[in-house]
C-alpha cells in the first residue's frame, strides 16, 4: 500500500516546472503540494511540513525544500509519511535537475542540515554537553561500517571531551534482522552503563539467530545484564527507538553510519579528527 501510494504521489508531482502563486516562497511550496495531492478513496492529506531549505550551489538562485507529507489511510487507523525534495527560485518549481555529464540527479546530492533540537540530553553519550563542536551520528549496531566508525568516534571524543559533544541516534535498518532488539536492549542498558554502545560495536556481532529471545539472550551474555523482553518492549523504549527512526527518515538519512558535524553531514566521517589543534 505504502509503495503504491508513494509511486502514485511522486508521479502526480513529476512536473518539470510550474508557475507558483503569490505569497512567501515557503507558502508557495506548501500550496503547490496541497493542490497537487488530492484526497482520494485511499487516503486523505492530514499535514504538510517544510523540514528544511537550503541554497543549491549548482543552480543559481534556486533553493531546495525538504517536505514531509502525512497521509491518513481511509478506513484504517493508520497514518503514513512521505518525504520529497523540490527546487524553486520563487517563480517556478521543479521536481529535479540532472547533471548533463553524469546524468545524476541533483536531488541525490541534497542533504538537509540538522538543527539544535538534535543536541539534547536524551541522546548525549560522550564528551562535554556544552562543547562548541557537536557531533551527531545515526547508526545501526549490525551495520559493518558502523562497527568500524562508531568505536573510533566514541574513543576520539572521549580523548577530547572539552572539544566535542557526541549525540547518538538509533537507525536500525530493515535488512539487519535483530537490530531493533539490540537497539531496544541498549536503550535500557545505557541507563545503567554508559559503555554499552562502545562494547556493543566492538563485539561486532554476527547473529546466528535473529528472533527476539535469542538476540536478547546474546546481548545479556555479552553485557552481563539480565534484561527481559518485557523491559525492552516498554512503550517508552519502543517510542524512543521509533522516534529516532522517524527523524532519520525526515532528514533523509539513507544509510549508516551517517555523521553530522555542527549540523552539516560529513561524507568522509573523519573530518572531526582534524578539528583538534
Amino acid at each position: 500500500m505504502k509503495r503504491s501510494l508513494t509511486l502514485k504521489l511522486l508521479m502526480s508531482l513529476a512536473i518539470l516546472s510550474i508557475n507558483l502563486h503569490a505569497g512567501s516562497e515557503e507558502d508557495k511550496v506548501l500550496d503547490f503540494f496541497k493542490e497537487a495531492i488530492n484526497s482520494s478513496s485511499q487516503y486523505t492529506l492530514t499535514n504538510i511540513k517544510i523540514l528544511n531549505k537550503q541554497d543549491v550551489k549548482e543552480i543559481k538562485d534556486f533553493r531546495a525544500y525538504s517536505v514531509k507529507i502525512d497521509l491518513k489511510l481511509v478506513g484504517k487507523d493508520k497514518t503514513i509519511s512521505l518525504n520529497d525534495i523540490v527546487f524553486t527560485n520563487g517563480s517556478v518549481l521543479s521536481k529535479d535537475f540532472l547533471f548533463l555529464d553524469s546524468r545524476r540527479s541533483i536531488k541525490d546530492t541534497i542533504s538537509p542540515d540538522i538543527d539544535e533540537s538534535f543536541y539534547n540530553q536524551s541522546h548525549f553519550i560522550e564528551g562535554s554537553f556544552e562543547a562548541v563542536n557537536k557531533l551527531v551520528v545515526f547508526s545501526d549496531p549490525l551495520c559493518p561500517s558502523c562497527m568500524d566508525v562508531i568505536p573510533d568516534v566514541i574513543k576520539f571524543v572521549r580523548a577530547h571531551p572539552k572539544d566535542f559533544a557526541l549525540f547518538y541516534y538509533n537507525f536500525p535498518l530493515s535488512i539487519h534482522k535483530g537490530a531493533k532488539t539490540l537497539v531496544k536492549a541498549s536503550i535500557v542498558a545505557k541507563k545503567f552503563n554508559k559503555d554499552v554502545l562502545l562494547k556493543l560495536y566492538e563485539e561486532a556481532l554476527d547473529l546466528e539467530k535473529t528472533d527476539e529471545v535469542s538476540v536478547l539472550a546474546l546481548f545479556n551474555k555479552i553485557m552481563g545484564t539480565k534484561l527481559t523482553l518485557e523491559e525492552i518492549n516498554q512503550k517508552e523504549v519502543v517510542d524512543f527507538m521509533e522516534s529516532d527512526i522517524e527523524l532519520a527518515k525526515d532528514y533523509m538519512v539513507r544509510g549508516t553510519p551517517t555523521l553530522y558535524i555542527n549540523g552539516k553531514k560529513d561524507l568522509t566521517k573523519i573530518a572531526y579528527k582534524k578539528m583538534v589543534k
